[in-house]
């Protein structure tokens, strides 16, 4: 598991809360019209995004950066959370990319997730508490051991509409016991010590969870880190602008599709979709 090998050594301080202010992220629409997007939902959404840094109440002071599309009216809330030893800034720019999709963004460091205090119950708890505290009826996605959070999360949370994992990993079959309870994603890298040799691919069913070509466990971060490749990526600068791309399509793509967007999901999910066939052409992506 990831934890074996991030253990040696210590995690990179959070950043400094940031200052509100507003990052151009793709061309503003000015309305909340987020349905006939282009077709490469790699690149950035047709939002302006807004970054704030806030704190939330739950086992802890939750620090978050919250992202948000300007000129969208009611943006559903993803909830996105970091891997193990990690923390908020591994998150924040596949966070800003969903917000351009028309998504309200918070990216929390969690409470129990470092070198000496992991508790993944708590985690998932945690999330339920900001959920409710940021207005209620998220979609979770989350990294690593952050996919674990999420799915003990969306499986508590009544108002959840949905969860992603990115190259998730189990503990003591504590995100196998819920898995399924609601529509859910999930994307891998190939099998590693880093991703529990991909133990998350039992949570789901056939045609819930793809594999990405030659992906490494740091692809799914956003920022990454030498801390990640020295020990999850051979060293490797990671990560790869073309893997990345194919986590970035997949990821918006499903978060739509939890949001209601069939037209995503049929595309770049779905065997038959012009985007999953391109992508299985070009041998980056595989079924599970």
């Amino acid at each position: 598991m990831l934890a074996l090998l991030l253990a040696c050594t210590t995690a990179t301080p959070p950043n400094e809360p940031q200052e509100t202010g507003t990052q151009e992220t793709g061309q503003d629409s000015g309305t909340d019209d987020t349905s006939s997007p282009p077709d490469d939902l790699s690149q950035a959404g047709p939002s302006t995004v807004s970054a704030t840094s806030e704190t939330q109440s739950a086992s802890c002071e939750i620090e978050l950066e919250r992202f948000t599309p300007q000129g969208v009216t009611n943006p559903p809330l993803v909830i996105l959370s970091h891997g193990f030893a990690r923390d908020r800034k591994n998150m924040v720019e596949l966070g800003e990319h969903l917000a351009s999709w028309g998504f309200d963004v918070a990216v929390p460091t969690l409470c129990t997730l470092g070198l000496t205090n992991t508790n993944h119950p708590q985690n998932g708890e945690d999330l339920v508490t900001l959920s409710q505290a940021l207005g209620g009826s998220p979609i979770y996605v989350g990294y690593s051991a952050g996919g674990l959070a999420s799915v003990l999360a969306a499986s508590q949370d009544s108002s959840a509409r949905g969860w992603l994992g990115l190259d998730p990993v189990d503990s003591e079959d504590l995100g196998l016991a819920v898995a399924g309870a609601i529509p859910q994603f999930g994307l891998f890298s190939e099998p590693s010590s880093c991703n529990a040799s991909s133990n998350g691919t039992a949570w789901f069913q056939s045609g819930e969870s793809l594999r990405i070509t030659d992906a490494n466990h740091c692809d799914f971060e956003g920022p990454t880190d030498q801390l990640c490749t020295a020990f999850c990526a051979s060293g490797s600068s990671s990560p790869d602008p073309l893997r990345q791309e194919v986590v970035w399509a997949l990821t918006t793509a499903a978060v739509l599709g939890l949001d209601g967007d069939d037209t995503a999901l049929s595309a770049w999910w779905t065997p038959g979709g012009e985007q999953y066939e391109r992508f299985l052409a070009d041998d980056r992506i595989s079924s599970l």
